[in-house]
């Protein structure tokens, strides 16, 4: 049956997913408008929703899984003008495997694109591409059977390329008002990468509690600034 299936993806971006469901290799998840992180703002931006699909295979001795996302952003994750919304695919791929008796390695990627478009105002935006990776490597049965404990690092969600070009006022004369072309680049100059560790451990037959920490350098893409923060969680799979 259909069940609860957490996994590192770009819903995770906005929040997590409002429902995950799983059949056999098939994954399906939802983020509705109501509960989209942003969806309340007042900026007059349509409110974020995003749905994914994808199916895991075995295959190269491990488990490979191939996803796609397609969703409407509302400025939470991909930049953009004040007021703006924007559509975009993505693709996200992901390989696991077992490393001896106890050990893994987990690899993931995300690559997605956003269509250009005219925006507010006399702007005119171009197709913005981003992407998002991770490696994660660790151990099960470290203290108790079914627990597990990973080291990670990871590359958030970032825009590789993409710009709006924004026609400003710069001189009026008698022929009229001319403007000058102001060009906004969205890929920042330095990459946020955050190095985490986590450790959970089962309680019950569907049930798990999890502790870890983060450090992330360039955080928010800015060059230099560094941030820490600790996790816990409970999750329950139906």
């Amino acid at each position: 049956m259909f069940g609860n299936a957490p996994r590192h993806s770009l819903m995770q971006e906005y929040g997590g997913a409002d429902i995950t469901l799983t059949h056999d290799t098939f994954e399906l998840a939802m983020l509705s408008p109501d509960t989209a992180h942003g969806s309340t703002a007042g900026d007059g931006s349509e409110p974020a929703a995003v749905a994914s699909i994808g199916k895991s295979f075995e295959a190269a001795g491990g488990a490979i899984f191939i996803g796609l996302n397609l969703g409407r952003d509302d400025g939470s994750v991909l930049p953009g003008l004040e007021g703006t919304s924007s559509t975009f695919a993505a693709l996200e791929v992901g390989f696991s495997q077992k490393i001896g008796s106890a050990g893994f390695i987990e690899l993931g990627g995300t690559f997605g694109m956003s269509p250009g478009s005219t925006g507010i105002g006399m702007s005119n935006t171009s197709d913005v591409r981003f992407n998002a990776m991770r490696v994660e490597a660790g151990q099960t049965g470290v203290l108790r059977k079914g627990d597990r404990l990973s080291l990670g690092v990871s590359m958030p969600i970032a825009v590789t390329s993409g710009s709006t070009q924004i026609a400003l006022p710069a001189a009026r004369s008698a022929g009229g008002v001319s403007y000058q072309d102001l060009g906004i680049n969205y890929a920042p100059q330095a990459r946020e990468i955050d190095l985490s560790i986590t450790y959970g451990t089962p309680m019950g037959q569907s049930a798990e509690v999890f502790v870890g920490a983060i450090h992330a350098f360039n955080h928010g893409h800015i060059t230099g600034r560094q941030d820490t923060a600790a996790i816990m969680g409970f999750r329950v799979a139906f």
